[in-house]
């Protein structure tokens, strides 16, 4: 059964994406499963329902709702700080811990729905920082489709992500500029192109 799990914002292309991955599956005889934790629109939701996939939009098990709630709170506090140090790096360093936290409750959903580690799965819209440590949280490898470089880890980040043991993670981006701006700041990132859209 292949698990897929797409940026939890509702904005993107990632529900189109999800159908053709699906259809692709199928043919295969795998499952997708979509876990998106901040919800989704209803026709979004019934549209995926109607394809046959699997839908969660909260967190299963006690590690992933406890990893979701870390993650909403350093939401707050990354949106706190920006408004107080607008021009510093702190906020954007707190906001990857946040998506870190809420990326590894998101498979960490599709691990305990399960009862084991997804044969496949993928995050649509990952960030590009601490993926090892998404991986050693929720216990689930992984592949990331990284669409943007928004900021680097700083090095109390590069120092929490050591902390994980490194897997040389795989993130997969849909052009080649992103591809080298991925290898250019997180060199041990191993990183590929591949267009999903």
């Amino acid at each position: 059964m292949n698990r897929l799990e797409p940026a939890t914002e509702h904005a993107g292309h990632w529900q189109h994406a999800i159908t053709h991955i699906d259809r692709a599956a199928a043919t295969t005889g795998h499952q997708v499963a979509v876990i998106t934790l901040d919800g989704m629109p209803v026709h979004v939701h019934t549209m995926l329902q109607e394809h046959g996939v699997q839908v969660a939009t909260r967190p299963e098990g006690i590690k992933a709702r406890l990893l979701l709630a870390l993650g909403k709170g350093a939401q707050r506090s990354a949106a706190g700080t920006r408004r107080l140090l607008p021009h510093r790096r702190l906020p954007h360093q707190i906001a990857l811990v946040a998506r870190c936290l809420g990326e590894a409750a998101s498979l960490h959903t599709a691990r305990h729905l399960l009862g084991r580690a997804p044969e496949t799965a993928v995050i649509l819209t990952a960030s590009e920082a601490l993926r090892d440590l998404a991986r050693a949280l929720s216990r689930t490898p992984h592949l990331c489709v990284v669409h943007e470089v928004d900021t680097t880890e700083d090095r109390i980040l590069r120092a929490l992500g050591r902390l994980a043991s490194p897997r040389r993670a795989l993130a997969l981006c849909p052009t080649r500029s992103v591809e080298d701006e991925v290898r250019e700041r997180f060199p041990a990132l191993r990183a590929g192109r591949r267009g999903l859209a």
